[in-house]
Order: C-alpha cells, then structure tokens, then sequence
C-alpha cells in the first residue's frame, strides 16, 4: 500500500505524524506553518501540538516555535543501537575508511540546533587517532559534517546556528566570518559535499556528505584524513567515497524492506 493510497484508522495519529515529519523536515516550526501546511483545523492542532509537548515529542522555544524534543532523539538512538542498525552503519563506515585509507569515518545525527556523532570507525593501523567520539557534540563550523549539516538545514534554522557561531579562529584556514561560511556553505550545497580544510587541526581534512531521506537531510557521514593523503587533486574521490558509504546508510535507514541483520 502506497502513502497515497493510505487511509487512516486512527486520524489523530496519523496527524501528529505528519506533525512531527514537518518538523523533522524543517528542523522547527510556526503555528502558521502547520496551517498553512497540513490540512489540520486550528483547534484539533493546539489539541495535538499541547499533548506531543506534554509527552516530550516536541517542545516550544521562546520565539514561539517548535522542534523536536529530547524523547524523540533518544526513541531514534535506541532504534538505532537495538536493531542491528549501529553495527550496520558501523560496517559501512569501515569499509569507507579501508577503501580510502582515512583516519576515520563518522556517522551523525542533527536535531534542533545540536548535532551529535552516533557512529565512528577507526583506522587501526594508523598511529593517528581522530579526537572526535561517539555521543560528542559536532562542531557547525570546524568539521566536514558540521558543516554539510549546516549547508542542507531548513532557510531558517541555518541562519539561526550561524547567529550562535564563535568565529574565533583556531587554525589559520578558519572561517572567521559570517560572510565566509554562507559562502562555503552555498559552495557545499551547490557541489553535494561540505570541506573542511585544514581548520580545527592544520593537518588534518575532512569531507562530509548528507544522508538523504523522506523527511529532509537530518543526517550526515564523514571521512578525515591526513592533508597529504586527502590532496586536493583527489578530493572530488574522496567526495565520491563519502557519498557511496552515505547512499548505503541511507537505504539502512529509510529503505522499508530493512531487517535485523545482527
């Protein structure tokens, strides 16, 4: 049965769900977007949006918008760990980091105005370790994938994080200035892949490329390397790499016809 041909047995449900997927979709959202969006009556949807806030589904933020909510990221984190799909995505994140002989490879997810790693892969025979783990905070403006979440979040929502940022300067390639990063932004947009150039750690690079699904780019995948190794003559390879192992997760992920494999 395709979605066009569903037919509601419980209409309340399926209108949170489309709720909750316009705001997965956007990253946050008005009143007025729902309206104006979702063909929801103005009382049936204060009904819904005041008992998803009580339960933790979504929650309000002083301008009067709505994200979603911490009970949804941790729902998403056991689906993740619970269902054979960490050690999948573990796998693939393996095979990218073999394939290109990268430091490492991550998996991350965003939600709101954080970004977090979910999943990292590690080059065991490099004596280089990669200071990023699993469960630590993304940095939106010194890492490939924080930067290609970045690039593919809602108008809005970009915006905001940006207005948030430290310019402070860590290396010498670091971007200093609102006017640099949009620019490198659209630049990632434009290409499919984000670049981080040598700008939290002199030598050290990074790629990151977004995980597409049904509700928008709330996913990325990441591989580092050394700048010797990552040149630029061969970055566009790398960038190819990146967004094989991405496509894979991404099927992991949205693809209905996904079963435990653990």
């Amino acid at each position: 049965m395709t979605c066009e041909n569903f037919k509601s047995k419980v209409p309340a449900v399926t209108r949170a769900a489309k709720i909750l997927d316009l705001i997965a979709k956007k990253g946050q959202c008005s009143a007025k977007d729902f309206m104006s969006e979702l063909s929801i009556s103005k009382s049936s949807l204060y009904l819904l949006l005041d008992e998803l806030a009580q339960l933790g589904f979504i929650y309000k933020d002083l301008k009067g918008n709505y994200a979603l909510g911490l009970k949804l990221v941790s729902m998403g984190e056991a689906v993740l760990y619970n269902s054979g799909l960490y050690d999948e995505i573990k796998k693939q994140l393996t095979m990218l980091v073999e394939r290109t002989g990268g430091l490492a490879a991550y998996f991350g997810i965003m939600s709101g105005d954080h970004a977090r790693f979910l999943v990292k892969a590690c080059n065991d025979v490099s004596i280089i370790a990669t200071k990023s783990k699993e469960g630590r905070p993304i940095d939106f403006l010194h890492s490939g994938m924080g930067k290609c979440l970045l690039a593919f979040a809602d108008d809005q929502e970009r915006q905001e994080i940006i207005s948030s940022l430290d310019f402070k300067k860590i290396t010498a390639k670091s971007l200093d200035n609102k006017k640099l990063l949009e620019a490198d932004l659209k630049l990632a947009r434009s290409r499919g892949w984000a670049f981080n150039d040598s700008e939290d750690d002199p030598e050290i690079r990074s790629i990151g490329v977004p995980v597409l699904g049904t509700s928008g780019v709330t996913a990325a995948v990441s591989v580092v390397a050394t700048v010797n190794r990552m040149s630029d003559d061969r970055l566009e390879v790398w960038a190819l790499e990146a967004k094989g192992c991405a496509d894979s997760i991404g099927k992991l992920i949205f693809c209905q016809s996904y079963v435990n494999l653990s």
